[in-house]
């Protein structure tokens, strides 16, 4: 143990120095590049709206997670059964359409009364006008989440994760967008923004 402090103590502080600096700055430095794939001159230029007032909001989105849960752990076979996009209807239900049917079928539409309906009426206010809100996902291949998605115009989506970082879901868009810009908006909720 002794020689092991000698040596310590022989290190300059210099040495010290350099190791505290690429601890604190070029490895959290290089994650960052790595995470927008080296595209600096993509993540300065493009520009956006952001998600606005998202914690004035929160809890009107903690609801209608809570609720879509609720019907697609209560729902036997709810990825076969249902299509996996879905819209808030008139602040008080969820409409989910059948997998297989079409409006002219009696049967196409369900409608899921929301519990706290009262609670999600201006939810849609924290989406500014290029995010393009469109409706709700839930995906087979994301399980536990719950996406808030823009229209065709766009691939934007907020998405809820229940706690971790979407890395397979912000990796698709990779796949296949130019640039993806991912901006965290509380624990558990990223706002994902590809640009193609």
């Amino acid at each position: 143990m002794h020689k092991i402090t000698s040596f310590l103590r022989k290190i300059p502080l210099k040495i010290y120095i350099l190791f505290f600096i690429i601890f604190l700055i070029i490895i959290p430095g290089v994650n960052f590049l790595n995470s927008i794939h080296y595209k600096l001159d993509s993540y300065f230029i493009w520009d956006f709206e952001e998600i606005r007032n998202f914690d004035e909001h929160k809890e009107a989105f903690e609801t209608l997670v809570n609720d879509i849960e609720n019907f697609v752990n209560t729902t036997p076979d709810f990825y076969n059964e249902f299509d996996k996009l879905f819209v808030v209807k008139d602040n008080s239900s969820l409409r989910f359409s059948r997998k297989g049917k079409t409006p002219k079928d009696s049967d196409w539409e369900y409608n899921y009364d929301l519990e706290d309906a009262d609670k999600i009426k201006n939810y849609t206010e924290v989406f500014p006008d290029d995010f393009h809100y469109a409706a709700i996902s839930i995906d087979s291949n994301y399980p536990g989440y719950v996406m808030f998605c823009a229209d065709e115009t766009t691939n934007r989506v907020l998405v809820y994760t229940g706690g971790e970082k979407p890395s397979k879901l912000i990796n698709s868009y990779w796949e296949k967008c130019n640039f993806v810009r991912v901006h965290k908006i509380a624990e558990g909720w990223y706002d994902i923004s590809p640009e193609n």
